[in-house]
């Protein structure tokens, strides 16, 4: 069963898992350089569920009727394809079939990108045309007001504030234009600014009683830009920062919870003080 793989990924598997040894060889290095994961089969007459081990989303063993046990033949059946193809050279991020793409669409559930620029090529097109575009104008004006810049952007916000304190960046309104221009995409450059930048969301948890569960809507996130000298490395600084905002989210309900058992108990003692 095949239902995780990338373009790349299918290409591949076009190629080399074919009837030749050396064919397989590789398919089966390609494989083992995975984690194994099971997936579950339903039998919809029966109700009755089972197990499959899988490498690369892909269908290595038949069905058993625990995880645990198709977890352990799916590492029996990579230790076998290690053994296979221990002497074939396979460099699975250089060919671009990793899968990263799919690893990160499983990873980062709980974070939307909302914008995206690559500073670099922003900042070549803003000197040839003397303006910023405008997600670029907004990813500038929002660093340099945010009152909470994460991660590397807190450098950058620093020096869009003197810039501004000094009055080479006039106003909001002008900040994408003429003259400006020159000057922030300096600054840019002069803090080695080149890489990823991000506005990134994440949904606000709603912990019932201080309980580790907790209902969201992403109509009600926060908010962030967040950077990165590439795109995987900004979206772990994005998960970090949505990470951080659950925790808050978390110890902010752990807070009210517990004022709320003490003001019930205030009550309660001062009810059974009236009675006596």
């Amino acid at each position: 069963m095949i239902d995780v793989m990338t373009v790349h990924q299918k290409e591949f598997c076009d190629k080399y898992n074919g009837s030749k040894d050396e064919e397989l060889a590789m398919f089966k290095k390609w494989l083992s350089q995975d984690e194994v994961d099971v997936l579950t089969y339903m039998n919809f007459k029966t109700s009755k569920e089972s197990w499959a081990p899988r490498l690369r989303g892909i269908r290595i063993g038949c069905t058993y009727p625990t995880v645990e046990e198709a977890r352990k033949a799916g590492e029996e059946s990579k230790k076998a394809f290690i053994k296979a193809a221990k002497d074939v050279e396979l460099d699975s991020k250089a060919l671009l079939i990793d899968g990263i793409s799919y690893k990160q669409a499983q990873k980062y559930d709980k974070l939307k990108i909302e914008k995206f620029i690559h500073l670099g090529i922003s900042m070549k097109n803003g000197s040839n045309d003397h303006r910023l575009a405008d997600e670029f104008e907004d990813f500038i004006g929002d660093v340099t007001q945010d009152a909470k810049p994460y991660g590397r952007l807190l450098k950058l916000h620093k020096a869009l504030l003197k810039l501004e304190d000094s009055g080479k960046i006039r106003d909001e309104d002008d900040i994408g234009y003429n003259s400006n221009v020159d000057i922030i995409l300096e600054t840019l450059q002069s803090e080695g600014f080149y890489g990823i930048a991000l506005c990134v969301h994440t949904p606000q948890r709603h912990y019932s009683g201080g309980k580790s569960s907790y209902s969201f809507s992403w109509g009600s996130s926060y908010y962030q830009w967040v950077y990165g000298e590439t795109f995987e490395e900004a979206l772990e600084v994005g998960q970090k920062w949505a990470d951080s905002m659950g925790k808050k989210d978390k110890a902010k309900a752990k807070v009210e919870a517990k004022a709320k058992v003490e003001a019930k108990a205030k009550v309660e003692a001062k009810a059974k003080t009236k009675a006596k």
